[in-house]
């Protein structure tokens, strides 16, 4: 009876004292200069699959899905500042880890009407780290995604670096549709229509472009029901002048409003 009672006991203590700790996560946003709160910033947390929060008017939100302990990578963005990625120690003795970001307003050129506190300048748009991917001869810039009402619309730059040649990105092309997953409930979403300089389609949209010429590009998703806070993945489906194909993939993409 004593050699089953032991490791019974061993059991319950691994099972009960020694299981891996996790806490929550209570994140704070302020302006780095007047050390306001800043409400609507958007975080996003790779460890929990990039799922997103909004800070609420005090310019707090509480990520209290359990945290898992180590290092996290996190990315936080809000209209009008410069965004900010970085990584944060999750304390496994800790019920509750706490994390300050100050974030930096944005800086605009003079000569612009519309911005009430600097009058001359525009409220400048939010600023989200870039993304680059280069593929072939091209580099594809992301430079946001912004959801209004059921539509989420990615907006692009490309430019093929060495050489003239032509780009298609597909919309609704059967079975190889650009498309993006949401990272707060893995839904997935494929592209509705495309949009590359002023070539529009639904199917595919293809573009002569120059060589070292930029133009824009702009994808979007249609039938969104629910918020969504941040993309965990972009994923751009198209082809070549030479007739091949290609993918490419931006990921963990805060989601502007």
């Amino acid at each position: 009876m004593k050699s089953i009672f032991i490791p019974l006991l061993l059991f319950f203590c691994n099972a009960i004292g020694f299981s891996q700790p996790f806490t929550s996560l209570s994140v704070s946003v302020t302006d780095a200069d007047n050390h306001s709160s800043l409400s609507n910033a958007i975080i996003s947390i790779k460890e929990l699959s990039w799922k997103g929060q909004l800070t609420d008017g005090n310019g707090k939100a509480l990520f209290d899905k359990p945290v898992p302990p180590g290092d996290i990578h996190y990315i936080i963005s809000k209209d009008g500042y410069v965004g900010k990625e970085g990584t944060y120690y999750m304390k496994p003795q800790e019920k509750i880890n706490y994390l300050d970001i100050k974030l930096n307003q944005c800086k605009s050129s003079q000569g612009n009407p519309g911005n009430p506190g600097n009058p001359g300048n525009p409220t400048p748009p939010p600023s989200i780290p870039t993304q680059k991917v280069k593929k072939n001869n091209f580099t594809y810039s992301l430079l946001e995604c912004h959801q209004s009402g059921s539509e989420v619309e990615c907006n692009l730059e490309v430019k093929c670096d060495n050489k003239d040649e032509k780009l298609t990105i597909n919309g609704t092309w059967g079975g190889s549709e650009s498309n993006i997953i949401d990272a707060q409930n893995g839904f997935g979403y494929n592209c509705g229509n495309v949009t590359i300089a002023e070539k529009f389609g639904d199917i595919a949209v293809e573009k002569p472009l120059v060589a070292g010429y930029p133009v824009k590009a702009k994808l979007v998703f249609s039938g969104v029901n629910s918020k969504m806070n941040s993309i965990a993945r972009l994923m751009i489906v198209g082809g070549y002048d030479d007739g091949g194909h290609y993918s490419i993939e931006f990921k963990n993409i805060p989601v502007t409003h």
